[in-house]
Parts: structure tokens; C-alpha cells; sequence
């Protein structure tokens, strides 16, 4: 194996000797007592370090309780917010020989509906979660569900014995099973051996270049997903490096304290999708911090379409704080290949992007990290593309998994691609690019092609221009769906109102705008344009647009939206139905809310999350607080994260008022 960290004798040893995750924890534990972890509470807050030593002690208490229980080779929930508590029940899931995964924290029935699906699809044996979580979510269970049927063993940080007998786990054994969060559809969890794991934690080291104990990773991002999993989490242990954490919440909030982390713990490796440079540059305005971000080397950006314009604004706000440009680390990867398949830096003075197939301009997402192969196939011929041409984005390699859990039929259409050739099996991955001069350019997804009179048209293209039509469009906040029409798919768009415009938005002009400027572009034009709050826009928890839940909301009639343009007159948002106590209830909130932040209460939006509105977590207690005094009776605040918006918390804390 070709890495960095053949520097180091027993690193090598175990790269060389086939061994598992749980030997490089093994081998990390030894090293010494230097800081492995530090988790920063509400962003700021950090915690006392965590070294390898420590964690496999505590990963072997938790291992132990899962062995008393008789579980070895089991697939395992694990519920846990952000922080060192969900780390230490990771690898002692590992360590028991039994099989991670990880979940977001349901909130509200709506996840909590997910997390049963997901559940039942893993055939899961327990649950692993911290006691805050177990009686929180407990009492919301139905009598007799799966997730009620199960064990729940809770955990703490609480240090256990230096040794386990514990199992022999090979290379080869499953590790993870790492499901998507906020999908639509039945749960597919991705099966990642240890082996998987390892060869694209290698990968990462070698493409950002990192050297054993060298780095500092910095990381905002959800730990239940792959990037934040194996590019945060994992790469620091990976390479015997410093791992310094918040969680997204904290980052959301005040997005100030990811960039101030990065300059406090001289931070060489961090980053995200898009948005979470487009937040910083909109949200952090310039003066008046103390930054110094000339440590940080490998910027790198991914997961959802890379916007060059978000990236040159971010490079500008922040160069007068030794940000340099060639830190841009854009990149390209999927769950199904681990996390990591292409990327690099940007050189200095070399293009950011190249001009699409129709026109549009398109990022590079860097070259093709080996050993794995990467072809683009024509989609419907299943022949390979010459370099430039446009095609499914076909890969293998010994990072990309061997299929979905317990799900042959999804796993055949994925896993099993053959090229007209006979040449595979690749793993089909739905994005569409072209590779050029080496590098790899996603220009789409299959999945998201719109078909008008026979025109293919791509949801991102139409998102870019619909965004760009006004400045009332909020940046990157555009979905570009298909509704049934009467003579096949029509476009309708989907666009989030930035909050200075709410009151005077002129939806005629701006849906005017919009029609005009995809007409002009494309030759086709929307059947409506959907105005909706900011927040609007059904994302996943890393920020990606959900275009099936956009349409599936449209024609339900879910979405929170405000005003519209069509071609055959305009039609406005159905009321939202309230109780007497609901109404009553987000009064207090507007006006409260209101005099807190200095507006007037027809500009604050109850269908707004409440950091949109500016609420921190200490922010939102003191809210409680005072909710409490004014209703007359206590409640969890916890309550404020399950309906994060007025709306939904008048209504929550009315029908929990009629139970009582």
C-alpha cells in the first residue's frame, strides 16, 4: 500500500499485515498520551482532551456491556449527538466484533418514523445512546414497535479495563452499515467492510497529503455521515493526529466559530459542502474578529454541487485573514465508495472551472485518486465516453462497498454495472461528468433530469439561472422539479425569499423574471414559480435539497409557501389550521421574539428555524425560560429542537397543553 504512513514501523506493519480498524486503535492507544480528540460544547466550549489511550479504555467498557448481551456480528443503532460520547460507542461497537450504525437523533415523528424504518431494515439487535437520549426518546415509542422490542444499552465516558477478550476481527468483516439521513423511500444502508474503510482512509491521506501526526483536522460537520464520519472523525486516528469538533448546530448558529477553531488550533484540514462557505461568507461580516487562517492547507469542498462564485466570495472576505485560495480542496465522493473518490488542490493561477456540456459552467472536482478505476458510460448506449464527453459516472475499486444491506435487487442495479463490453462490475453512481486533462467535472444527476418536449433538462442548471434571476432569491436556495402536466413533466421552481424582501416581495415581476430567463436559456419555460419562507426547501441534515420531498410537498400542498406565479393566474398558500391555544401561543413567541432581536413582529417568520431568526442555543433556554413563566408550567427545551420553528412549536406545545 502506497501511504505516508509506511514511515512508521507498526503503521506499516499493520497496513502490510491486513490488519483492522480495531489494530490501528490498538497501535494509536500505545503511541503516547497526546491529545486525539478535543470536542468544542456549543462551539466554544472545549472539552478536556481525549487521547487514544483513553478511548480504547472506554471503547472496551462499551464493548464489554454489548459482549454481555450476547451480540457478535450485529448490526447496532447508535444514537448520539455530537461529541465524544458517540466516538467512544463507535469503536466499542467495533471492538465487540458487532457491526456501527450510526443515526441522527430523531426529532419529532417524523424522524422518529424514519429511524423505525431504518431499524427494521438493519435488523438491528440494540441500541446504543447516552441516558439524556434514552429517556427522551423512550417515552415517544409506540407499546410494542421494533425500537421499543429492542435492547438499549446506555453509555457514558466512563473509563473501562485496558484489555478484552475480546473477538478476532478480519480485514474483511463488515464495520458499518451507513444509511443516508432525509432520504425519501426505503432506507439503503451502504455495507462498508474494515477493508473499505481503510483503503479510502489511505486515499484521503495521500490526496490531501498528509503526514503522519502532521495534521490537525477541524470539523462541523454531521458525525452520523460520511464526511463527517471518515473525513472528520476517523482521518485524525487514522493518521495519529489532533481531531477538534462542534457540532453543526453550533456552526449554523454562529458560523464565526468554525473559522475561529481553525485559527485557535492551527487547524490544517477542514471543510464542507458549499453551503458551508457561502453561510460564512454571507453571515460573518469582516472587522471586528481575530482570525488567522494561514495554517489551514486543504479547504476542502464537496457533497453537493461546488459553486465557483460561492468560493471566490469566501477567498475574498477572507484572504485579509491569511486564507489563501490554493487551500480550495474540491472533491468528489458518494457513500457507496466509502466517502472520498477524486479531488485536489486548486494550483495558483490555473482555472476553477471549464464550461459545461450546455454551457454552463462547471468545477472541477480534481483527479481521480488511484487504485481505483473510474470510467464515464454513455447511459443509454453503456459504452465508455472518450475524455470530454459526458456520461455516467461508473467506479470500482477496494474502497467501494459490495452492495446495500439485505437489499439484492437495489444492490444488482447498483453494484452491478457492465459496460456493453462485458468490462466490470462497476459500481453505477448516478452523477453524470466528464473527465478531462485527468480531472474529474460532475455536471449532474441522472436522477434529476427534467424531460420537456423531449428536451433533457438538468434541475441544477434550471436552479442556477432561476437563482440568479433576482436578487430577492436567496443564494443557493432553488429547486427545479417536475409536476405532471397534461401532456407529460412540467417545470415548476421552487425558490426560498431572502427576509429583507418578505414584505414587498413583487412576486409578479420576480415570477416574471424567472420565466423569462429559463425560457431565454433553455427554450422552455416553468408552468409556476413557488415562492416560499427561508427554510423552506425540504435539505437533507448536510444541506443538500431534497427535490423528491420538494415535489412530493408541492402537490400535497405541505410546502410553507407564501405567494406564486403561473401561467394561468396566480394562486396563494392555504392558512394553516391552529387551535385557539396554538394562535395564542405564537403571539408570545412573534412579539417575544420581536423585542429580543430589534424587528417588528410582521418581519419575523414563524415558519423560519430558530437560527434563522437569530436564536443561539443560549438564546433559545432563555426563550424557554420565559415560555415557562408565561404558560405556567415547565417544560424541556428539548421541546424547541423537535418543532424548530414558531409555527410548529405553537402547535406542539398546544396539543401537549390539551393532553395535560
Amino acid at each position: 500500500m502506497n501511504t505516508a504512513l509506511l514511515d512508521n514501523g507498526r503503521t506499516a506493519a499493520f497496513l502490510e499485515d491486513g490488519g483492522s480498524l480495531i489494530d490501528l486503535l490498538r497501535i494509536r492507544a500505545e503511541g503516547g498520551d497526546s491529545a486525539a480528540y478535543i470536542f468544542l460544547r456549543n462551539g466554544d466550549d472545549p472539552s478536556e482532551p481525549l487521547t487514544s489511550r483513553t478511548l480504547l479504555r472506554i471503547a472496551n467498557g462499551i464493548a464489554v456491556k454489548l459482549m454481555e448481551h450476547k451480540l457478535k456480528g450485529e448490526p447496532i443503532l447508535l444514537i448520539y449527538n455530537c461529541g465524544l460520547e458517540f466516538i467512544a460507542a463507535f469503536w466499542g461497537c467495533l471492538l465487540s466484533g458487532n457491526i456501527a450504525v450510526p443515526v441522527a437523533p430523531p426529532r419529532g415523528d417524523q424522524r422518529l418514523g424514519w429511524l423505525t424504518e431504518l431499524a427494521a431494515n438493519s435488523g438491528a439487535r440494540a441500541v446504543l445512546t447516552d441516558g439524556g437520549q434514552h429517556t427522551r426518546l423512550k417515552a415517544g415509542l409506540p407499546v410494542g414497535s421494533i425500537l421499543s422490542r429492542l435492547p438499549w444499552i446506555e453509555t457514558d465516558l466512563a473509563v473501562g479495563p485496558d484489555t478484552i477478550a475480546g473477538p478476532a476481527i478480519r480485514r474483511d468483516a463488515v464495520a458499518v452499515l451507513q444509511y443516508t439521513s432525509g432520504s425519501t423511500g426505503r432506507p439503503k444502508g451502504v455495507v462498508l467492510t474494515h477493508d473499505n474503510i481503510i483503503a479510502n482512509e489511505d486515499m484521503i491521506c495521500r490526496a490531501f497529503n498528509h503526514a503522519e501526526g502532521a495534521a490537525t483536522v477541524v470539523g462541523c460537520l454531521p458525525h452520523f455521515h460520511d464526511m463527517g464520519l471518515f473525513g472528520n472523525l476517523l482521518q485524525p486516528l487514522y493518521l495519529g493526529s489532533l481531531c477538534v469538533f462542534m457540532s453543526p448546530e453550533a456552526f449554523v448558529q454562529r458560523p464565526q466559530r468554525w473559522l475561529k477553531a481553525i485559527s485557535d488550533y492551527r487547524g490544517t484540514t477542514s471543510g464542507g459542502p458549499n453551503f458551508v462557505y457561502d453561510l460564512c461568507a454571507t453571515r460573518i461580516q469582516p472587522g471586528g474578529i481575530d482570525l488567522d487562517l494561514s495554517s489551514w492547507s486543504v479547504a476542502f469542498v464537496g457533497a453537493e454541487p461546488i459553486r465557483p462564485a460561492t468560493l471566490k466570495r469566501f477567498a475574498e472576505v477572507f484572504e485579509p485573514y491569511g486564507f489563501r485560495r490554493e487551500a480550495f480542496f474540491p472533491c468528489y465522493g458518494l457513500a457507496e465508495a466509502t466517502l472520498f473518490v477524486a479531488g485536489g488542490n486548486l494550483s495558483p493561477g490555473a482555472p476553477w472551472s471549464v464550461q459545461g456540456p450546455r454551457g454552463t459552467e462547471v468545477m472541477t472536482c480534481g483527479p481521480i485518486v488511484e487504485p481505483q478505476k473510474l470510467i464515464v458510460v454513455n447511459p443509454e448506449t453503456w459504452l465508455p465516453q472518450p475524455a470530454g464527453q459526458e456520461g455516467e459516472i461508473w467506479l470500482r475499486g477496494p474502497n467501494v462497498a459490495n452492495g446495500y444491506w439485505q437489499n439484492p435487487v437495489s444492490t444488482q442495479g447498483t453494484f452491478g454495472g457492465l459496460t456493453a463490453e462485458g468490462d466490470g462490475p462497476f459500481t453505477r453512481t448516478g452523477d453524470l461528468g466528464f473527465v478531462q486533462d485527468g480531472n474529474l467535472f460532475v455536471t449532474g444527476r441522472i436522477k434529476t433530469i427534467i424531460i420537456v418536449d423531449g428536451n433533457n433538462l438538468h434541475s441544477e442548471d434550471l436552479e442556477a439561472v432561476a437563482g440568479h434571476a433576482h436578487g430577492s432569491i436567496a443564494a443557493g436556495a432553488c429547486a427545479a422539479v417536475a409536476a405532471p402536466g397534461a401532456s407529460g413533466e412540467e417545470i415548476v421552481i421552487i425558490a426560498e425569499i431572502r427576509r429583507a424582501f418578505m414584505n414587498n416581495l413583487d412576486s409578479v415581476l420576480v415570477g416574471d423574471l424567472v420565466h423569462r430567463k429559463i425560457a431565454e436559456t433553455f427554450g422552455v419555460a416553468p408552468r409556476a414559480v413557488v415562492f416560499v419562507r427561508a427554510g423552506g426547501i425540504p435539505r437533507t441534515s448536510s444541506g443538500k435539497i431534497r427535490r423528491e420531498a420538494c415535489c412530493q410537498a408541492l402537490l400535497a400542498g405541505e410546502l410553507p409557501e407564501f405567494a406564486r406565479w403561473q401561467r394561468i393566474g396566480p394562486s396563494g398558500a392555504d392558512q394553516i389550521q391552529m387551535s385557539e391555544t396554538a394562535i395564542r401561543i405564537r403571539g408570545w413567541l412573534v412579539a417575544t421574539i420581536a423585542e429580543r432581536q430589534g424587528l417588528l413582529e410582521d418581519e419575523v417568520a414563524t415558519t423560519d428555524p430558530f437560527p434563522v431568526l437569530g436564536l443561539d442555543s443560549k438564546d433559545v433556554f432563555e426563550l424557554a425560560y420565559q415560555l415557562s413563566a408565561w404558560l405556567g408550567r415547565e417544560f424541556d427545551p428539548i421541546v424547541f429542537w423537535e418543532n424548530p420553528t414558531i409555527d410548529q412549536l405553537a402547535c406542539g406545545l398546544a396539543e401537549i397543553d390539551g393532553h395535560l
